[in-house]
């Protein structure tokens, strides 16, 4: 370990000596692997986002139980009555009253600007209601079962919602699984040809040093460390155009995600980040080697 630091200097000079004499291949290298591990950071993160998201929504699972409120406001059906069987229930979580005030309320809030439609309507177009929490795992035996209750109109569930967003979740996750393998393998023979390219340049520069008895693992350390170097910038850059473009969407999003229950979206990126990082450093490391491995099988030795 005290040999590799004290030979920390002469590899960090070599490898700004090898980039340089690349210079331009080098640069083009950097950019597309940023780019590709933009991407790589762009389908992860929304892998995460919309898995947290259907979890919310499984957590946060709720019916809609619609009942005669004529019959309440006549006092031949008692409200209070009818939640306590809704809350015994089994698979039953909680059970809270909506009245049509709130209800026109809740969607005014929905609506946004577009709420100024409902000022045409000469009545509140809508009905009063009980909101009910349940075991997601239970939603078929909770509605069955609430739906016989004396009073009950009608019972809206979010069932094929929540069965869209989690085919939607399905499908980020194999496309994420597919970048992240492109991904590994570009990163791989981007930089492997960069170590092969640098090699080669300086061939008769290590023959030199091959001669003077100087071991391969000092004569390719300045590969190694060039090729690691690059891929962790292109991670590092990567990950900075990512922040960017969310701040860029983050207004768009926001009013979205007024709709959703609410993800930490700050950790998800806070973990996207730190392992664009890590990867971008075990693929430069992973593919360095690999471009040695190569280069002496096909001729010179290392």
């Amino acid at each position: 370990m005290s040999k590799l630091l004290s030979n920390l200097g002469y590899v960090f000079q070599e490898v700004k000596t090898i980039l340089r004499l690349n210079g331009i291949s080098s640069l083009l290298s950097l950019l597309s692997l940023t780019l590709i591990f933009f991407v790589a950071v762009l389908a992860m993160s929304s892998w995460q986002i919309s898995t947290s998201l259907v979890q919310a929504l499984e957590n946060e699972a709720e019916i809609s139980v619609y009942y005669d409120a004529a019959r309440v406001e006549s006092g031949d059906l008692d409200l209070s009555n009818l939640i306590s069987q809704i809350e015994s229930a089994d698979g039953t979580l909680s059970a809270l009253p909506i009245s049509a005030e709130d209800a026109y309320k809740q969607m005014s809030g929905i609506l946004g600007q577009d709420a100024a439609v409902l000022n045409h309507f000469d009545e509140n177009p809508f009905e009063p209601y009980l909101e009910v929490g349940i075991d997601l795992n239970k939603l078929s035996e909770v509605i069955d079962e609430i739906k016989v209750y004396d009073g009950v109109i009608y019972v809206r569930d979010n069932q094929t919602v929540l069965e869209k967003v989690a085919a939607i979740a399905g499908v980020v996750s194999g496309i994420g699984i597919f970048v992240a393998l492109a991904v590994g393998l570009a990163t791989l023979m981007v930089t492997s040809h960069i170590i092969r390219e640098g090699v080669h340049s300086n061939r008769e520069q290590i023959m030199t040093l091959k001669l003077l008895g100087a071991p391969n693992g000092f004569i390719y350390q300045p590969y190694v460390m060039g090729g690691v170097l690059l891929t962790t910038l292109a991670g590092v850059l990567a990950a900075g155009l990512f922040l960017w473009f969310v701040r860029v969407v983050s207004t768009d999003l926001a009013e979205v995600i007024t709709f959703l229950p609410p993800v930490n979206v700050s950790d998800l990126i806070s973990m996207t980040l730190w392992g664009a990082a890590a990867a971008s450093f075990v693929l430069g490391l992973a593919a360095s080697l690999l471009g040695l491995s190569m280069i002496r099988n096909h001729g010179m030795r290392v």
